[in-house]
């Protein structure tokens, strides 16, 4: 029933405000209810009672309490409701502030109702039929739970009996057909405080939510992106404090993010740190931004991190704290270390290099070079880079037309490629280059790198290797040349033994005073010759072994002018100032004469063309100084000295350095083989002599031999000539396939009393001796001869007869010398021709050992 105000007679009315619209709006408040519910009320009195969702306050007049309520009318500001019902009947109210009211319920968004004890609506507005989907006129007296399914009916009967029960307000939350909404479940109270209704106030929260939830979503993507980097990101307050902080802080500082937030820079690090990370972090609250890489301590181990502070600036654009990102930056400090200590050793590696390495762009620039390279040409690095590579190459033109068509793509690159650079200082240097393409990463053609080897050793020994090549075609022709003379030789030789036999019997059967005693005489001189020249030609092919024995070089260079006048044109004057009575040297004759031939050829050569003079001169020598002020060196003592010289061409001073290298000539090739000089330097180096040469361009030449000198006579020819010939009578068996020299030697040891018996069969000879085998006390063979040799027919009579005296004959073989027949148990060896002299020497010394 309705009370009246004490003293005044009026009815009383309640009327409930919310809260928070007297706590926001607190000069407002009374204005705002008061113009509304006056017209409603008219003369009533009205009492407000705040509504607050607090137990300790619900349905009491109390202190106002500050906390926010959702509930049917919204205030201006955002989030502060101010919702107003009646207690009790309002008998009397004008139509006008009814309607009011009403226009005040269908205003709001929210849906709100007034159900009884049993959930009969009593009043509703518009917004709840809107939104459960039926006419507002079909909500009142009817149960609201009729309108939801019966899980929803259920639920919303709970939240309204525990509201009924509590005497609180109760909120919920359901979601409907794809909607959130928020519920709000007030208890009405009576005057006895009895709940007799409740104001049920409905919003549809689903754009909040979601809303909500995309915040939610968003915070979450942005913990989750500071969370995934690397770096670390924290915030601080002016007080220096850490805010907030990222998981890579957490994992750094191995501490959870609630034990660092409220931490100072003191809390974490060392106090020298702290101190010099507070002096930044003050700075940085002054309006600057930092930037630094220090040392910094990071549980227990020592870390290079570079850190950026900036202000944090509030709505009010005061600084409110400040913002840092530190990079972790010791493994890249360590990379970068190893990195620049790896461009160290390729730089030293790519330096020190045994090759040359260039690079050029793609217009064929140089734009590196090594400093083998540098070194290699002479250059330095200023002089080279940024200039064509073909400046640096003698053949430029074919070597840039090359280069900008590999650039270009048209020609591959080549391997293996002979180049001769230039030098600085103008020479020449010869090189293998090898190209090799550099590519970006689209595989376009960005320039060249090119490695460059120094080729001139290989070059020389290719040189080298090609005049080897040429003494070995030499070398293989000279011996062509020996087989050939040493055929020649065997049968010059077989030739020559008769004439030179019979020469000498017959000489010996004419008396001294004969005319025909000279004639014959002269014609042993002749075969002597002759024999002298089948031993040049086998000591030429090296073939035939020197005999050394005292010589007076005066006959060999007598023999040698007379040999040369007919043949020399008339052009050349011969001069010779041969000293008779220069003294004597230990050297072979056909030796001497070989080197007098030599030195006389080359002079004849140097004046071929304009004529001139030739000198040979022999004379004695003393050297007392070993200087002598000569370019050679001399031991004291005397020497013969012979002398060639000529007033030709001449040469200079590189040519006189390699004159006696082999093969070395500058003859045109039908006229020298380049081996002449190389072969006098040995025969008188072997003599342990010297050979000096002088000459000067269009001067003429002059050689100089020295050999040292003998001091004692050996027996004179005359003596040699008139000395008896040795004899015997012992029985010698004579075997040589050529009959003429066979009889020859029968007759020779027939005259000396000597019993022969001669086989013109090797092997008849040897079966002879196998029948009468000491029938012979010596046997005397040819060497060469068809079914069997002399070595082994001697062979085969020394197994029959171990003693048996054997000496064998040969015009020459390569398969025996005196030193092999020596070694086989052959006692004696002898070279046709072979005089008489010799012949009864060799016969009587082997019997005599025998």
């Amino acid at each position: 029933m309705p009370r009246r105000e004490p003293g005044n007679g009026r009815t009383r009315r309640s009327s409930v405000v919310s809260l928070p619209s007297l706590l926001k709006h607190p000069h407002r408040c009374p204005s705002e209810m008061k113009n509304p519910l006056a017209d409603f009320f008219g003369s009533h009195s009205i009492r407000i009672r705040v509504i607050s969702p607090f137990r300790p306050l619900q349905g009491k007049q109390s202190p106002i309490s500050a906390h926010p309520v959702q509930g049917a009318f919204h205030a201006a500001e955002a989030g502060w409701v101010c919702t107003v019902f009646f207690r009790g009947e309002m008998k009397r109210y004008n139509s006008s502030s009814e309607v009011k009211l009403k226009s005040i319920l269908e205003a709001v968004d929210e849906s709100i109702l007034l159900i009884d004890r049993k959930g009969c609506v009593e009043e509703a507005n518009n917004r709840v039929a809107e939104r459960l989907g039926v006419d507002r006129a079909e909500l009142i007296g009817r149960c609201v739970y009729d309108f939801f399914s019966p899980e929803v009916a259920k639920e919303r009967k709970a939240a309204a009996d525990k509201a009924l029960r509590s005497g609180a307000a109760v909120e919920t939350e359901d979601e409907r057909e794809g909607r959130i909404y928020h519920t709000i479940w007030y208890p009405v109270f009576d005057d006895e405080g009895r709940v007799i209704r409740l104001a049920v106030f409905a919003k549809d929260i689903t754009g909040r939510k979601q809303a909500e939830k995309a915040l939610l979503e968003s915070e979450a993507r942005m913990k989750a992106l500071l969370d995934s980097a690397q770096d670390m990101i924290f915030l601080k307050d002016t007080e220096l404090r850490y805010t907030h902080v990222n998981a890579a802080t957490e994992r750094r500082h191995r501490r959870s993010a609630e034990e660092i937030i409220g931490c100072t820079a003191t809390d974490l690090f060392p106090p020298d740190q702290a101190m010099e990370i507070e002096s930044i972090d003050r700075k940085v609250l002054q309006g600057r931004t930092e930037r630094l890489e220090l040392v910094r301590s990071f549980g227990g181990s020592l870390r290079i991190v570079e850190t950026i502070k900036t202000p944090v600036y509030g709505t009010d654009g005061t600084i409110a704290g400040l913002c840092g990102v530190s990079r972790d930056n010791t493994e890249r400090k360590q990379v970068e270390k190893a990195l620049r200590e790896s461009e160290k050793r390729f730089r030293d590696l790519y330096d020190n290099a045994p090759l040359g390495y260039l690079e050029y762009d793609p217009e064929g620039f140089v734009r590196s070079v090594n400093r083998t390279g540098l070194e290699m040409l002479g250059y330095a690095a200023d002089e080279m880079i940024g200039h064509p590579i073909w400046m640096f190459i003698v053949e430029g033109e074919l070597a840039r037309a090359q280069i900008l068509s590999k650039l270009a793509g048209n020609l591959p690159p080549g391997r293996n490629i002979e180049r001769i650079y230039r030098r600085k200082d103008g020479s020449t240097i010869p090189v293998l280059n090898e190209d090799r393409l550099i590519l970006d990463e689209t595989g376009r053609i960005k320039g060249i790198r090119c490695a460059v080897q120094d080729i001139s050793d290989r070059k020389r020994a290719e040189n080298e290797m090609a005049d080897l090549h040429e003494q070995l075609r030499h070398a293989q022709k000279l011996e062509a040349i020996g087989t050939l003379a040493g055929g020649i030789a065997h049968d010059f030789n077989n030739i020559l033994f008769p004439i030179v036999g019979f020469t000498e019997m017959l000489q010996e059967d004419l008396p001294r005073e004969s005319p025909l005693h000279l004639n014959v005489r002269e014609i042993l001189k002749a075969t002597e010759r002759a024999r002298d020249l089948v031993k040049q030609i086998l000591t030429f092919s090296r073939q035939a072994d020197r005999k050394i024995r005292p010589l007076r070089m005066q006959i060999v260079l007598n023999e040698v002018v007379r040999l040369i006048r007919s043949t020399l044109p008339a052009s050349i004057e011969i001069r010779q100032d041969i000293d008779p009575e220069c003294g004597m040297v230990m050297a072979d004759p056909t030796q001497i004469h070989q080197i007098a031939m030599n030195l006389v050829t080359n002079a004849f050569h140097a004046m071929e063309e304009s004529g001139g003079i030739l000198t040979i001169r022999l004379q004695d020598v003393n050297i007392d100084d070993p200087r002598n002020g000569s370019d050679i060196r001399l031991e004291k003592g005397g020497y013969a000295c012979l002398t060639v010289e000529d007033t030709g061409v001449g040469m200079d001073c590189s040519v006189i350095e390699k004159i006696f290298e082999p093969y070395f000539t500058t003859k045109e090739k039908e006229k020298g083989t380049g081996l002449g000089l190389s072969i006098v330097h040995g025969i008188v180096k072997s003599y342990k002599g010297e050979i000096s040469v002088k000459s000067r361009l269009g001067k003429g030449s002059v050689f100089e031999i020295y050999l040292p000198r003998i001091y004692h006579d050996p027996e004179s020819e005359e003596g040699i000539e008139h000395r008896g010939l040795p004899s015997g009578n012992e029985r010698v068996l004579l075997v040589d396939d050529e009959e003429p020299i066979v009889r020859l030697e029968k007759q020779m040891l027939d005259r000396l009393g000597y019993r022969t018996e001669m086989r013109t069969s090797a092997i008849e000879a040897l079966e002879a001796f196998r029948a009468r085998p000491g029938k012979y006390d010596l046997v005397v063979t040819d060497m060469t001869m068809p079914g069997l040799t002399g070595d082994r027919l001697a062979a085969e009579m020394m197994k029959i007869r171990p003693k048996i005296p054997v000496i064998i004959c040969t015009g020459f073989s390569e398969k025996i010398s005196s030193k092999k027949a020596e070694s086989m148990g052959v006692k004696g060896f002898l070279m046709k021709p072979v005089v008489r002299l010799e012949l009864a020497e060799t016969v009587r010394r082997v019997l005599d050992e025998k």
